[in-house]
C-alpha cells in the first residue's frame, strides 16, 4: 500500500493538471470563497471546478492544513501559552 502522504501528493498533482491551477491558486480560490467548513468548501470546489467528491475533499483538507501550518522556526510553547495563558 502506498504511503498516504505520497498518495495525497499524487492526487494533488492530478487535480492541478485537471484544473490548470497551482495549489497556491487553488488555496486562494478556497480562501477567497469565505467558506470555513470543509464540507462547504468541497461543495464549492465540486460545483466551480467540476471536481469529484474525493478530489474536492482532499484539496479542501490540504488547503486547511497548509493554512494552519506553523513555521519551522516557531516556538511550540507560543501556541500553548497564547491568549489568556500568555502571562504564564
Amino acid at each position: 500500500m502506498a504511503d498516504p502522504r505520497t498518495a495525497a501528493d499524487n492526487q494533488l498533482r492530478n487535480v492541478e493538471a485537471r484544473t490548470g491551477k497551482t495549489f497556491a491558486q487553488l488555496r486562494k480560490l478556497i480562501a477567497d470563497s469565505g467558506l470555513t467548513k470543509v464540507g462547504e468548501q468541497r461543495a464549492m470546489l465540486m460545483q466551480t471546478l467540476g471536481l469529484g467528491y474525493r478530489d474536492a475533499t482532499t484539496l479542501a483538507l490540504l488547503a486547511k492544513q497548509a493554512a494552519e501550518s506553523v513555521p519551522a522556526d516557531a516556538d511550540p510553547l507560543d501556541a500553548i501559552y497564547a491568549g489568556p495563558k500568555a502571562g504564564l
